[in-house]
C-alpha cells in the first residue's frame, strides 16, 4: 500500500496521529495499528511477521489484523493499493 502524500502522520508514545488536511480530520491507531501503520509500505508478510513477533499471535490472527487495518486506511483515503 502507498500512503497518500498529502497527510501527515507523527508518532506519539505507542501510537500513531494521522492528520488528513483534505478533511480536517485526525486519526488515532493503538499500538498495533502503530505498527502496522509504520510498515505499511512492506509486504503483507513482512508486517504480519512482525505482529505475530511482538504480540504473540498465530498468523492468522495477524493476518487478519492487518488486512483489515489496510482496508480502513484504504477506505478513509489514507492510503491507496
Amino acid at each position: 500500500m502507498k500512503l497518500n502524500p498529502d497527510i501527515v502522520w507523527r508518532d506519539q508514545d505507542e501510537n500513531v496521529l494521522v492528520f488528513d488536511p483534505a478533511d480536517g480530520k485526525i486519526y488515532k491507531t493503538n499500538k498495533s495499528g502503530a505498527i502496522v501503520w509504520k510498515l505499511l509500505e512492506k509486504p503483507e508478510q513482512e508486517i504480519v511477521a512482525e505482529l505475530m513477533k511482538i504480540f504473540d499471535v498465530d498468523k492468522e490472527a495477524a493476518t487478519t489484523s492487518v488486512r483489515e487495518f489496510v482496508e480502513k486506511v484504504g477506505t478513509i483515503g489514507l492510503g491507496e493499493e
